[in-house]
């Protein structure tokens, strides 16, 4: 079975951003297929309700749920395709010299899920991370993500993988980012057991294509309810951290800083 194909999803009103990341992806001798991302404006609703309106962590708006049924046509493209493996971009990334290398040679991947992206790059984060179960090409370390760390601008996905999460089409209750990688709140996300690249070969950069096309639900709600979704968001973070401490007890789970570098680390 042929190897990791690159799908980069993008809007079709949004062209420039779609020439943004090519030129980047290009200057990295990465190609690339487009997938047309679903429209909040003009989407089928019937697409649309592949993610339901409210989950654990608060209301989904339609963009919200756009930007998950967008990812489902990438997973959908993949299982269509003879790839094993899929990285999967949104169209606002920066992208390392070293990503070509990363996609050379799928070999190396050993989890049906892998985070490659930097949420929030402007700054390091402190992640809970498993022991290293690999490295990729050109020494990037492959560890367990045990703990959240959202953002969906950039990961690898195995067939196996995509058909987990199209298993959960009309079931899904909360952002795809944390559909993916936020196990509080996600059983596919605890089911699937991502992994993260250390250090990662992508971030999104608003410079890439401005600011972001999906609605902020969350901005126009009213303050109490944003209160309020901050303690449900950190009751559900709570829930793990008995797990999370014996982990590190035990020394199966190690805090593990994770930034934007052009070197593996």
């Amino acid at each position: 079975m042929a190897g990791i194909a690159v799908y980069v999803i993008n809007l079709a009103r949004r062209p420039d951003r779609l020439d943004a990341v090519g030129q980047r992806l290009a200057a990295a001798a990465v190609a690339f297929q487009r997938v047309d991302a679903c429209d909040a404006r003009a989407c089928d609703p019937a697409e649309l309700a592949q993610s339901v309106c409210g989950g654990p962590i608060g209301a989904l708006g339609d963009g919200a749920r756009a930007c998950t049924a967008s990812h489902f046509r990438a997973w959908r493209k993949l299982l269509d395709s003879a790839h094993s493996h899929a990285l999967i971009l949104e169209d606002d990334v920066e992208v390392d010299p070293a990503l070509a290398d990363v996609l050379a040679d799928p070999s190396w991947l050993c989890a049906d899920l892998v985070k490659v992206e930097k949420f929030n790059a402007d700054r390091p984060s402190r992640l809970l991370l498993g022991r290293s179960i690999g490295f990729a090409p050109g020494g990037r370390e492959l560890r367990p993500l045990l703990s959240r760390h959202t953002g969906s601008a950039g990961y690898i996905i195995s067939r196996r993988g995509a058909e987990a999460a199209l298993a959960h089409a009309g079931r899904v209750r909360v952002p795809v980012d944390h559909f993916l990688f936020n196990a509080t709140v996600s059983e596919v996300s605890a089911a699937i057991a991502p992994a993260i690249l250390v250090q990662p070969v992508v971030w999104q950069s608003i410079e890439v294509g401005g600011t972001t096309d999906i609605i902020n639900a969350r901005a126009q709600l009213p303050r109490w309810q944003r209160w309020r979704r901050s303690l449900v968001r950190a009751w559900h973070e709570v829930r793990l951290l008995p797990w999370q401490v014996a982990l590190l007890l035990s020394g199966r789970g190690k805090v593990v800083t994770v930034q934007v570098s052009s070197q593996p680390g």
